[in-house]
């Protein structure tokens, strides 16, 4: 009777402990806003494109019609690959239409609890940067700011206090100034293949996929080539130390 107790005490123990961690998991609570993950809840609107101790990327798409579940976000900065029509749903039952159109961008505050519903025509497809609170590093120098010495091949998109968001678009054979970056993510649109040359005119050699999401830490002088024949089209979001 005694070790039946036990196991049993054990049994109800280790129950407790998975609601407990599966509460943690996906719905705690911090600053008195309930965060809830929208890759647990809605699995097939929001894919992982990279995680690290500074940013996770995702892809966030949802079909005419279709409605995710009630989640949350931290802050972030986005990038709008498609043109849509959502409906946002809250807690209290109330809704907002927001219209998106392709090639917007935008900043948000930690969002608390809501739904997303396409309720357009279109695919929505949205790039979101979900920033941590952990800065990555920054360098004393980093060379010439991309937008000022190849403005022809970078252009500004949204800027705030964390972020700043370009879009670099080259042509085949089209090469940029050399310049430098802070840390950065960065998504690819479209391209085929690129080169990086340093200033001791050292050469990588690099793939490009439309869809792919890479992190790089801050760079010293670079020009960057399009080497393929077709156009090369990316976002880069740089994270600023503040």
């Amino acid at each position: 009777m005694k070790c039946s107790y036990r196991r049993e005490d054990m049994r109800k123990n280790m129950f407790l402990i998975c609601l407990i961690s599966t509460f943690l998991f996906l719905g705690c609570v911090h600053g008195g806003m309930k965060i809830v993950d929208p890759v647990q809840v809605s699995p097939q609107n929001y894919k992982v494109l990279l995680d690290n101790e500074y940013v996770r990327i995702l892809e966030i798409t949802a079909k005419s019609g279709e409605k995710d579940e009630m989640h949350s976000h931290p802050a972030s900065a986005w990038y709008a690959v498609s043109s849509s029509k959502i409906r946002l749903h809250d807690t209290d039952g109330s809704s907002k239409d927001i219209d998106i159109e392709a090639g917007t961008s935008n900043f948000q505050d930690a969002v608390a609890m809501h739904s997303m519903e396409n309720i357009g025509n279109n695919d929505v497809k949205i790039v979101m940067v979900e920033l941590k609170d952990k800065k990555p590093p920054v360098l004393e120098e980093k060379g010439p700011d991309p937008l000022k010495v190849s403005p022809d091949v970078y252009r500004l998109l949204s800027e705030n206090d964390t972020v700043r968001i370009l879009e670099l678009t080259t042509k085949p054979g089209q090469k940029d100034n050399m310049h430098g970056h802070p840390a950065n993510v960065f998504y690819v649109l479209s391209g085929q293949s690129g080169k990086l040359y340093d200033e001791q005119g050292e050469v990588i050699e690099l793939t490009i996929s439309a869809g792919t999401a890479s992190y790089q830490n801050a760079t010293q002088n670079h020009q960057f080539e399009n080497s393929g024949d077709t156009e090369i089209k990316v976002i880069m979001f740089e994270l600023k130390s503040k």
